[in-house]
């Protein structure tokens, strides 16, 4: 699904990160409760599908940083990592610029297409 064949060794443990989520996010037939999922009943965080599961991983996006008044972009190209676990249903996306970890709302974000640009910036991160 993905257009690279690797990813960097963060991307790789939030991806795992990301599958657990999932994996607990839903009821379990054989589980110990028949309507609470194993995340809810650990977190105690009913997740909404609206503001969790948003977006898939490896899609790629814009983030916007604040503004600081100057002509600096403020823009940054990102891949969604899969939903952060709070409340608020925010994104994890790594950042293809510092190939840091972004914590971002989803009114902070723009799906796109992978470009080439992206696509080199993150060979070259590997």
């Amino acid at each position: 699904m993905l257009p690279f064949k690797t990813l960097p060794r963060l991307a790789i443990v939030h991806l795992l990160r990301t599958v657990i989520l999932y994996i607990n996010a839903f009821v379990w037939q054989r589980g110990i409760s028949p309507v609470l999922s194993p995340f809810n009943i650990v977190e105690v965080i009913g997740l909404d599908y609206d503001k969790h599961f948003h977006v898939m991983f490896g899609e790629h996006l814009n983030t916007f940083d604040d503004s600081d008044n100057t002509m600096r972009e403020r823009a940054v190209c990102a891949m969604a990592l899969g939903p952060s676990e709070n409340m608020q249903g925010g994104i994890r996306c790594f950042s293809l610029a510092t190939g840091q970890i972004l914590r971002r709302s989803l009114n902070d974000i723009t799906l796109t297409k992978w470009s080439e640009e992206s696509l080199g910036r993150m060979r070259y991160m590997l």
